[in-house]
């Protein structure tokens, strides 16, 4: 069943719905879809720009779908779209979307920005959230999570499970905000065990790219790096060079542990699941507005991935207790005093970084190599 638009858009006077809904009941399917009834199912869309299959980026998201489905299955029905690509074709398949009767979309790529912000600008009654993005509109919001949270403590994990050597690796689909967010708090987790911890940064400039991930994670082991963590759509090949170089993997948005049994230590994992259901939620209700929703480990928008076999008892019972204070805001991933990589004093003792600052991230911490 199909419902028109946002319902908080507009209201009907009281004796005119009354008059409608009597006509809607007795003339069964309206014009703009079938059974336009009180109860309809608020439809949503999400469109991702690789498989979900590949159990990263665009799995999670997928995930985060079905969970949304199985939680709310008499108010909410969902569709997807994947493999769609960061060019004119976004719009097509959002516009179609809209014409099947989806009144949120979720256009889950960090690319979809300006494609999502005019088709939003064409379908006012539609409820349009962006992933990753900055720029909001007056039916566009923006949405993320604070997996720099679970990064700063894979980053210490990783310093701890190798206090011989804190040279480690980082390779990276492109130097953009998100992709910094991730590298900085993995470097800062790792100093906050030992200070002259590195992280040496390789960008393969392709969110998927399997043969570029391998030789960036090749290259650097070969400079003797402990271990790498790795941050494209689907960090798979690169934890499997990882493991056969018989270094350290982590990685990003999924639990990867299979594909390195031996070296895995842990990594990042988003919590769209419940981040998905309050948007919902909120369209239902007529509370949604135009924001930037974000949230880590107290909202349930951010999870650290489970410990491989490397890592001691020790450096698990460290890890529970900075997840914990992050929970309760004891603890701020940015707080001052941060360096930049060019010594440039960043944030002073006594102040964080905002989440509008971390969110337009464009320099690196001191200890990140091969970012200019």
């Amino acid at each position: 069943m199909r419902s028109i638009g946002r319902r908080s858009h507009y209201r009907l006077p009281a004796a005119i719905a009354a008059v409608l809904a009597l006509l809607a009941a007795a003339c069964g399917p309206t014009e703009e879809g079938p059974d336009v009834d009180a109860q309809a199912k608020l439809q949503v869309g999400f469109i991702t720009v690789g498989p979900t299959s590949d159990y990263g980026f665009n799995y999670q998201h997928n995930q985060g779908r079905l969970a949304l489905a199985a939680a709310m299955p008499d108010s909410v029905s969902t569709v997807l779209a994947e493999n769609v690509p960061e060019t004119a074709d976004v719009e097509r398949v959002m516009q179609r979307m809209i014409s099947e009767g989806n009144q949120l979309i979720f256009a889950t790529s960090y690319g979809y920005l300006d494609s999502a912000l005019r088709v939003a600008a064409k379908n006012p009654g539609v409820t349009f959230m962006h992933c990753l993005g900055t720029e909001q509109a007056p039916n566009l919001g923006t949405y993320s999570a604070n997996l720099w949270e679970p990064a700063y403590i894979a980053g210490a994990v990783a310093a701890m499970t190798r206090p011989d050597n804190v040279r480690f690796g980082f390779v990276g689909a492109h130097p953009i905000p998100p992709i910094f967010w991730i590298l900085n708090a993995f470097t800062l987790g790792a100093q906050s065990v030992d200070p002259a911890a590195t992280v040496d940064t390789v960008f393969t400039n392709s969110w998927n790219d399997p043969a570029a991930e391998t030789e960036a994670v090749n290259s650097l082991a070969a400079t003797g790096v402990a271990g790498v963590y790795v941050l494209v759509d689907s960090p798979i090949a690169g934890v499997q060079a990882a493991e056969r170089r018989g270094i350290l993997a982590l990685a990003h948005h999924a639990d990867l542990s299979s594909f390195a049994p031996k070296g895995w230590v842990t990594g990042a994992e988003w919590g769209w699941a419940k981040l998905y259901q309050d948007v919902a939620r909120s369209v239902i209700d007529g509370t949604w507005e135009s924001r930037h929703i974000s949230g880590g480990f107290r909202e349930g928008y951010a999870a650290l991935a489970p410990f491989g076999p490397a890592v001691s008892a020790e450096a698990r019972a460290q890890a529970a207790e900075l997840q914990g204070r992050m929970a309760h805001g004891e603890l701020d991933v940015f707080a001052g005093p941060i360096t930049d990589s060019k010594g440039t004093l960043r944030v002073p003792e006594g102040s964080a970084l905002t989440i509008e600052q971390i969110l337009a991230f464009d320099w690196v911490v001191q200890g990140v190599r091969g970012v200019n």
